[in-house]
C-alpha cells in the first residue's frame, strides 16, 4: 500500500506489456519517484492509456520558498502538468474514473480532435457545441461537397455544416441518422460523432412503431463505426432507460450517457489522448547521462564553504555561461570609482544591481538602479544601491554592484526551476516581469525536457500571443526562449545541488533574449 517493495512507475512498467490489459486505472494520494513516473508512462502511452485519480487537490497550497519559481509552483499545479506531459488522463472523482476506463476500453482511438455535431434540436446542438470547445475538440464546418451529401437527409434549410440538425425527419425515420453518420465517418476531416438528444426514446415521442427503426439504426450505426474505425457518442435523455436500442449500443462499446457534460468531457479525453499519443510516439528524449563540469562544481563548493544557499549573481553568470547560454555583458565593481570606469568602457546607458548573498530580490531592496547616463548619475546610483542594501543586512555582506548596458525593449519572461518533492527538478516559464506572482501566466514540466515539451509549455500560456505579436508589436524570437529552456533542463539534470532557478526578467527581442537577473538557489 505504502509501496514499501514495489514503487508505482514499476507497476506501470509491469502492465505496459501485459496483453491483458487494454486501460490502466490508478488511485493516487501520493507520488514518489515523479520523474521516473512520467518516463515510464510516456512509454506506456504508446500502447495503452493510464487514468489517474489523483486526490489532494485542495491541500495543497503554495509552497513558501525564495524565488518566484518556487511560490508559483503549488503541488497540484505541478501534478497537473506532470500528467499532461506524461499523457495521462487525470480525472477529479471515481465516476469519471470509470467513464473514462470504459470509453477507452471500448472505443477506437480517433484521428484527431475534430468533432460531428447531430442532434433533433438546435438546442441540443448548441450546448453540445459548447461542451466540445470548453473540452478541447474542434467542431469544424464540413466541407461543401460534405454538406451537399448530407442535405438530402435533413429538411430543407436545416443547417448542414456543422452542428448538425436532422430534427422533423429523423423522429419517425431514424435511418436518417445512420445516413447523416455515414456521411460524416466518410470525411477525412471528422475524427468522432457526438449525437445528442432523445435517440432511443423516439418511440414514446413519436410511436411505439419507432421502436423498430431505432433499433435498425443501432445496429447500422455499431457496423459503421467498425468499418470506419470513428469513435461515436450517444448522449441521450434516455440513457438509464431499459432499451433495446440503447442496449444495443452498449453491447456493442457505443457509450450512451445521460449526462450532456459527462459525454463530451470523455470524447475530448479520447481525443486528447489519441493527439498526445502520437505525438509521445514521435518524440526523442534527451540523453539523461550527467556531465561533470569542474568549473560549476567549484562554483557549487565555493559557496557551501561559506555557508551560503544561493549563488552570487556573478556566479550563477558563471554557471550560466559554462552551458553556452548567452547573457549581456556585466562588470563586477566594488566601489564607486571602479563603477564608473566600468560604465565608461561598457557604454551609456547602464544598468547597476547590488551583489550580496544576503539580498535575492533585488528590486524590492531598492538595489536595481536603471538608465545612468553618465559618470555622475553611476557614483550617486552606486551610493544609493550601498545604503539601500545597509538597510537590509550588514555593510560587510554588501559585496559591490554589477554594472551592464541597458538592454534593448522587448517582452519579459520568466524562466525558472524548482526541485520538487514529487517529481524532481521541474521547469517552469511564463510572462515574466515584477507582476509574475499576480499574472501567474506561467507553465509547467518536468525535466528532461523534449523539444515536444519546450513547445507545449511556450504554447499553452494564455500570453503566447504576444510573443507571436500583436497590435503591430514585431514577433518576439521564440527560437532563443527554446534554447534558454533546454539549458536550463540541461543544467538541472547535471547539477542536482540546484534546488531552485530563477531568470526573472528575461528580455525577448526580435532576434535574441537577454536575462536580466538570474537567481540559483542550492541545497
Amino acid at each position: 500500500g505504502n509501496a514499501i517493495g514495489v514503487k508505482f512507475h514499476e507497476y506501470i512498467d509491469y502492465l505496459k506489456d501485459d496483453p491483458d490489459t487494454k486501460v490502466i486505472m490508478t488511485y493516487l494520494e501520493g507520488i514518489k519517484d515523479g520523474d521516473s513516473l512520467v518516463r515510464v508512462v510516456r512509454e506506456t502511452v504508446k500502447k495503452k492509456p493510464v487514468i489517474a485519480l489523483k486526490v489532494g487537490r485542495s491541500g495543497a497550497g503554495a509552497r513558501a520558498a525564495a524565488s518566484h519559481t518556487g511560490s508559483l509552483a503549488g503541488d497540484d499545479i505541478i501534478v497537473d502538468a506532470a500528467f499532461r506531459q506524461a499523457g495521462i488522463v487525470r480525472v477529479s472523482n471515481v465516476d469519471e474514473l470509470f467513464d473514462m476506463a470504459e470509453v477507452f476500453s471500448n472505443c477506437p482511438l480517433p484521428g484527431g480532435n475534430c468533432v460531428a455535431i447531430l442532434s433533433e434540436g438546435g438546442g441540443d446542438n448548441s450546448i453540445a457545441a459548447d461542451n466540445a470547445e470548453m473540452y478541447g475538440m474542434e467542431v469544424p464546418v464540413l466541407s461543401q461537397e460534405t454538406q451537399e451529401k448530407m442535405k438530402p437527409f435533413l429538411l430543407q434549410g436545416m443547417p448542414a455544416g456543422n452542428p448538425i440538425d436532422y430534427g422533423g425527419t429523423a423522429e419517425e425515420n431514424p435511418h436518417m441518422i445512420t445516413e447523416c453518420v455515414r456521411v460524416c465517418m466518410e470525411d477525412d476531416q471528422v475524427d468522432g460523432i457526438y449525437i445528442t438528444g432523445f435517440f432511443g426514446g423516439f418511440k414514446d415521442i413519436i410511436a411505439p412503431h419507432v421502436a423498430e427503426l431505432e433499433e435498425q439504426t443501432s445496429r447500422d450505426l455499431v457496423d459503421l463505426v467498425k468499418k470506419y474505425k470513428k469513435p461515436l457518442f450517444v448522449h441521450t435523455s434516455f440513457a438509464r432507460g431499459d432499451i433495446k436500442s440503447l442496449n444495443i449500443l452498449k453491447k456493442a462499446g457505443v457509450p450512451v450517457i445521460e449526462s450532456s457534460d459527462r459525454s463530451s468531457k470523455c470524447l475530448g479525453e479520447l481525443m486528447k489522448f489519441a493527439v498526445k499519443q502520437k505525438k509521445i510516439a514521435k518524440m526523442y528524449m534527451p540523453d539523461l547521462e550527467v556531465k561533470e563540469r569542474p568549473a560549476v562544481k567549484a562554483v557549487f563548493e565555493k559557496a557551501i564553504n561559506e555557508k551560503r544557499s544561493n549563488l552570487l549573481e556573478t556566479e550563477s553568470r558563471d554557471l550560466l555561461e559554462e552551458y553556452g547560454v548567452f547573457l549581456p555583458e556585466a562588470v563586477f565593481v566594488s566601489d564607486s570609482g571602479e563603477a564608473v570606469k566600468a560604465a565608461d568602457k561598457i557604454g551609456y546607458p547602464v544598468a547597476m544591481k547590488v551583489v550580496s548573498p544576503d539580498i535575492i530580490h533585488k528590486s524590492d531592496a531598492g538595489g536595481i538602479q536603471l538608465g545612468l547616463r553618465d559618470g555622475k548619475d553611476v557614483e550617486k546610483a552606486f551610493g544609493k544601491i550601498s545604503e539601500n542594501a545597509c538597510k537590509v543586512t550588514t555593510k560587510d555582506r554588501v559585496l559591490g554592484a554589477l554594472v551592464s548596458p541597458m538592454v534593448a525593449k522587448g517582452q519579459e519572461i520568466i524562466i525558472g526551476m524548482i526541485r520538487d518533492k514529487q517529481f524532481g527538478p521541474v521547469i517552469m516559464f511564463g510572462l515574466g516581469g515584477i507582476f509574475v506572482e499576480v499574472l501567474k501566466d506561467v507553465s509547467f514540466r518536468v525535466a528532461p525536457l523534449a523539444e515536444e515539451d519546450i513547445d507545449d509549455m511556450i504554447n499553452e500560456i494564455k500570453g503566447y500571443r504576444i510573443l507571436t505579436g500583436v497590435r503591430g508589436e514585431a514577433p518576439k524570437d521564440i527560437g532563443a526562449i527554446k534554447d534558454i529552456l533546454s539549458k536550463v533542463s540541461e543544467i538541472v539534470i547535471d547539477n542536482p545541488e540546484i534546488e531552485e532557478i530563477d531568470l526573472n526578467p528575461v528580455i525577448v527581442h526580435e532576434q535574441g533574449a537577454s536575462i536580466v537577473d538570474s537567481r540559483v538557489i542550492i541545497s
